[in-house]
């Protein structure tokens, strides 16, 4: 057994035509990472999933265009992507979880292909390649098919562009995925400088030679700009997008009100996130996987050298590193500390810690064991196993099956430790819901502050006609006196039937202070007036009021 074991940790190394694993075996491992992934379908939407696929609901129902009629601070893809999934697998939340499915399988096509071409490794490509998964849904519900999740999706293409088209054309591409991969969200252009830096430190070569090339890269991104400026003004979306940007300039003051408490935060708040959401594992494997790759000599790395003289794996691991590092500055320059920012890392991670984690196995089973160093290896498995990312895949896979099982009430009981007594919880949003739609007649409408209101909005199976549904946004004290003369305006002059507000929706991380929806609408005096003239409590739950107008 440990022969076998040996053997097959030693390919993971090996170059050549031979591929280490049979068509059954890749068979075997494709269906494994599809069950892998399957589980979150059993996931419900988290606030900020609410929120995009909500946006999905307008673009596809009102003809809706972000920065216009959607106010939200991402920028526009996730929103027209969420609209897709719906556009192909219909108006219910699970069809961007099936989008969600057949998207990431396609990151991890692009990962084991990528992998494979690099180094010739079967085993390294079929290690990433279940790796991926395991950390992906280790995330747990709400931190799946965020922003974050589709960067692998567009980078590892241009990564594969980078080692093996090195064109005017194929830097051009790499320009372009970047430009798209920033319309994720704009933190991602960091990506472009990820492969400048990469070229200039891998590679050699004229400076004619490599302005050519960056100029090329810059002008792809470039197109990518240049088409989102024209959708701005095609759609009359100019002044929405200003006055996002109005709205970030105070949300980001926030986070840098202080120097000094940035670096705390980063210094504590970065090594528990690594350590714990990426796995001590996965983390101990990423730094090998490093220190590999930048102790060698530097051996093949001109670009004059023909490509098969040349170490590509060495290259993948190099770029990778460089990619992981501005990508580990990007978490730390938006300084909120939120779980789903990680999974920005997991494709270049699934290709370091795999590589790692491969290299201490080969280690391990390089040398013949008597029976106490054969305890010594057990520990040191045992203590591997667990610190990995399937016991956080496992343990967010068991309230997805309690929801199944048992309901909404065995699912808020799994995580009532991460949230105060007041907090919302998935059976307040279903019993709204059930209420809202039976008391709400087809004309009806309906308005929510709340920071959960996408999650909301869904439940009473209702899609907004007003752009702002996230409370963070009117609470917020630098919010654009345009977004409260808009909200204020539409509630007097539609009064809707149906008021829902959040008493517990805190949110200092985004709007810097404690004020919840219930405390503003009684600060505002139209809202105040409104409320206590046309409207009455008709529901109330630990964290919510429902106020019908009659």
């Amino acid at each position: 057994m440990a022969n076998n074991v040996r053997a097959l940790l030693m390919l993971s190394e090996q170059r050549g035509s031979n591929p280490a694993l049979s068509p059954l075996g890749w068979g075997l491992l494709w269906c494994t990472a599809i069950l892998l992934l399957l589980p979150s379908l059993s996931f419900p939407l988290g606030p900020d999933n609410g929120l995009f696929f909500v946006a999905g609901e307008k673009i596809i129902h009102q003809g809706a265009v972000h920065y216009r009629d959607i106010v939200d601070v991402k920028p526009p893809m996730i929103y027209y992507l969420n609209a897709v999934a719906i556009a192909i697998f219909g108006d219910n939340p699970i069809s961007i979880r099936i989008l969600d499915i057949f998207l990431q399988l396609l990151t991890c096509f692009f990962l084991a292909q990528l992998i494979r071409r690099a180094s010739g490794s079967e085993v390294w490509g079929a290690t990433a390649l279940l790796l991926y998964p395991i950390l992906y849904l280790g995330l747990n519900f709400a931190n799946t098919a965020q922003v974050e999740s589709f960067l692998g999706l567009l980078t590892l293409p241009a990564i594969s562009l980078f080692l093996f088209r090195r064109t005017g054309w194929g830097f051009f591409g790499i320009g372009m995925l970047c430009g798209v991969a920033t319309l994720f969200k704009f933190t991602f252009g960091i990506t472009l400088a990820g492969f400048f830096l990469a070229d200039l430190l891998l590679y050699s070569g004229s400076w004619k030679d490599r302005f050519g090339r960056y100029t090329m890269m810059g002008i792809g991104f470039g197109t990518i700009v240049a088409l989102f400026f024209l959708y701005l003004f095609a759609f009359n979306a100019w002044s929405g997008f200003l006055q996002m940007q109005e709205f970030l300039s105070g949300y980001t003051g926030i986070q840098f009100g202080s120097k000094g408490d940035l670096i705390r935060e980063m210094l504590t708040e970065l090594p528990h996130l690594l350590s714990d959401e990426y796995s001590l594992t996965m983390l101990i494997g990423t730094m090998v996987a490093i220190g590999i790759g930048f102790s060698r000599k530097d051996r093949g790395m001109r670009e004059e050298m023909a490509s098969e003289d040349s170490d590509q794996s060495q290259l993948l691991l190099r770029t990778s590193t460089i990619l992981f590092l501005l990508l580990l500055f990007t978490i730390a320059v938006e300084a909120k500390w939120l779980h789903y920012h990680l999974s920005r890392l997991f494709f270049v991670g699934a290709i370091l810690g795999s590589f790692g984690l491969l290299q201490i196995g080969r280690r391990l089973f390089s040398k013949p064991r008597d029976k106490f160093r054969w305890v010594g290896f057990g520990l040191a498995f045992v203590l591997l196993l667990g610190f990995s990312p399937l016991t956080r895949y496992v343990f967010h896979l068991r309230p997805a099956v309690l929801l199944l099982a048992k309901g909404p009430e065995a699912f808020d009981a799994y995580y009532a430790h991460t949230r105060s007594e007041d907090d919302w919880t998935m059976e307040d949003l279903q019993k709204i819901g059930a209420f809202i739609s039976a008391q709400r007649q087809p004309n009806d409408k309906l308005f929510i502050s709340s920071g959960v209101a996408g999650l909301l909005y869904l439940e009473c199976n209702y899609v907004p006609d007003f752009p702002i549904f996230h409370s963070g946004f009117l609470i917020a004290p630098f919010s654009p006196k345009a977004w409260i003369d808009s909200t204020i305006s539409y509630l007097t002059e539609t009064k809707p039937r149906f008021i829902i507000l959040q008493r517990s929706d805190r949110m200092a991380i985004i709007t810097g202070t404690n004020e919840t929806s219930t405390e503003l609408f009684n600060r505002i005096p139209e809202t105040a007036r409104l409320l206590e003239e046309n409207y009455h409590v008709v529901m109330e739950r630990p964290g919510f009021w429902v106020y019908k107008r009659e």
